[in-house]
């Protein structure tokens, strides 16, 4: 990979903080985007150049909303996050050259899957993945405080594994199989899985593919109300209240903030609607109420606008600052216009060609 572009991220801008919106004055809620009506599959691929960047704490940074494209930023000069809100870094598919990577800081590192290169039968995979491990967690390179991890379809090795062998392997960094993890005290919750479909006949990387591997999500937990309508003080991410995982295993124990699986949506194409994709019906079923975080396809990578899952669409108001013309300091309550997805694959190009892309980064308000 060229030098500079190891220096490079891609910024997705910040997500402002939901409110649940049950009970409120029609007075007190103003609907710039409407929601209502399926939202079409976007892929920044396709997209127009961002709209200016709007006010989000002491900084100038976009929302992920008024973007079409990422800002691309010089890792150093990567502008720094509100401490109400917290930043999640991503990486997918790094096909075993994650050593020839750099990766901005933030609070949560996330890799979604493709560890292995998968077409390399002549090397030592448990090395690799040990050494993957070592470079993951190493704290000098990469100090966020939670790391989170999930496998793809390349990752035969993983797939054979007992769960609990991989767990240890990557520890202290938090493997997710279909497992939910919560980000305390910011109390965002994750949930992974590493389920995908096979993108060729011929491919002889199916781990985690199937019909076994798309069952339904379906737990209540996920779907229960968890809060009061009110706009409340947000937590805030400081060395006084260090960040911790809590995992939760297999039953989440409340709302899902952040799903993060293997499989993306494809790129926009004629008569392929967000329906008929698997991945869309799943967001819905697990319907997370901040974004969707993937990897495998290659040629998607960048932000998709997925709809709203309607559970989430019921709920919640996104909470906007010091815009619309309302005076400084009142909080606005819009529609949210689209759940974000980010393709964070970082391979692009031919077999034996493929040039390294930049990390992704977004920043959740709380």
């Amino acid at each position: 990979m060229p030098a500079a572009a190891a220096a490079l991220c891609e910024y997705y801008g910040y997500l402002p903080r939901l409110v649940r919106h049950t009970g409120l004055l029609p007075s007190t809620c103003t609907s710039a985007t409407s929601s209502m009506a399926p939202t079409a599959l976007h892929s920044s691929l396709y997209g127009a150049d961002p709209s200016p960047p709007v006010r989000s704490g002491e900084f100038e940074l976009p929302s992920t909303y008024s973007l079409r494209k990422p800002l691309v930023y010089d890792i150093a000069e990567l502008p720094p996050k509100s401490v109400s809100s917290l930043r999640l870094v991503i990486i997918s598919d790094t096909h075993e050259r994650h050593r020839e990577m750099s990766v901005p800081n933030g609070d949560v590192l996330v890799h979604c899957g493709d560890i292995q290169e998968g077409l390399n039968f002549m090397r030592d995979v448990k090395a690799m993945l040990t050494d993957f491990s070592a470079w993951f967690t190493d704290n000098t390179l990469h100090p966020h405080p939670v790391k989170l991890i999930i496998a793809g379809n390349h990752d035969k090795a993983i797939a054979a594994m007992p769960t609990e062998d991989v767990r240890r392997l990557f520890a202290p960094a938090v493997y997710l199989c279909e497992d939910s993890v919560v980000v305390e005290p910011a109390n965002v919750r994750f949930y992974g899985s590493p389920r995908s479909i096979s993108n060729s006949r011929w491919s002889p990387n199916t781990a985690f593919q199937g019909k076994k591997a798309w069952k339904p999500f379906m737990f209540a937990s996920a779907r229960q109300e968890d809060g009061p309508a009110a706009v409340s003080t947000a937590p805030r991410c400081s060395p006084e209240q260090p960040l911790r995982a809590r995992f939760e295993g297999g039953t989440p124990g409340g709302p899902v903030d952040v799903l993060v699986v293997h499989q993306s949506p494809d790129i926009p194409r004629a008569h392929h609607s967000v329906e008929e994709q698997p991945v869309c019906t799943y967001t819905q079923q697990v319907a997370p109420r901040r974004v969707l975080l993937c990897g495998h396809l290659h040629g998607a990578h960048g932000m998709h606008r997925l709809p709203v899952p309607e559970l989430v669409r019921k709920s919640f108001r996104v909470a906007t600052r010091d815009g619309g013309g309302q005076p400084e300091g009142v909080v606005r309550l819009d529609e949210i216009p689209f759940l974000p997805c980010i393709n964070a694959a970082m391979m692009v190009g031919r077999f034996g060609q493929n040039v390294l892309l930049p990390p992704s980064v977004v920043d959740l308000e709380l």
